[in-house]
């Protein structure tokens, strides 16, 4: 009786630390898969702050348009602001350039497509920004009508733009939803 005694409880200390092993091994799996979605969303939390930023850039680029166009008559207030909006006009083009950098990080084709169409909003929002400055060479600071004149001309405008980061936004949260299900 002693013999069986002593052989079932050694089998049942092996099966105990054959439990805790694997227990162990399968705790840190899980420990190494949470610190690696951790990192993920830290990057996708990244990548969507910039584009956020670009956006809020770039209305506030817009709102210096409406300025030089209202409060413009005046040479030092045109300048004022026209070199506001070229300072917001930068600030959305480094958020941009930022989160297109980010997201060429990743290495599927999701991440490649995403970095694309970053580079291209970033490419249409500087093609705006040239269009509103060759619009400014009609405005004439003497016509106090000269502001709506020269808006008609890029009216709607920066509707692409706006679109192209909201869809943006919308995309890179739906990849980082997608890799978390995964």
């Amino acid at each position: 009786i002693t013999g069986r005694l002593a052989l079932q409880t050694a089998i049942a200390v092996v099966m105990l630390a054959v439990v805790g092993v694997f227990g162990i091994v399968q705790f840190s799996r899980f420990n190494a898969k949470l610190a690696a979605d951790l990192t993920e969303i830290g990057e996708g939390e990244h990548i969507l702050i910039e584009i956020e930023a670009a956006h809020i850039a770039f209305k506030t680029q817009v709102q210096e348009w409406k300025n030089i166009l209202l409060r413009g008559h005046r040479q030092e207030d045109f300048d004022k602001y026209l070199k506001q909006f070229g300072d917001e006009e930068a600030k959305a083009q480094r958020h941009l350039k930022s989160a297109g950098q980010s997201l060429r990080q990743d290495q599927d084709a999701e991440g490649q497509a995403l970095a694309g169409q970053a580079d291209a909003v970033a490419k249409a929002h500087l093609l705006l920004g040239e269009r509103y400055r060759e619009a400014l060479k009609s405005f004439n600071h003497a016509d106090q009508d000269a502001g709506r004149k020269v808006d008609a001309l890029v009216k709607g405008m920066d509707r692409a733009t706006a679109t192209g980061m909201n869809e943006l936004v919308a995309k890179v949260e739906e990849g980082e939803i997608g890799h978390l299900r995964r």
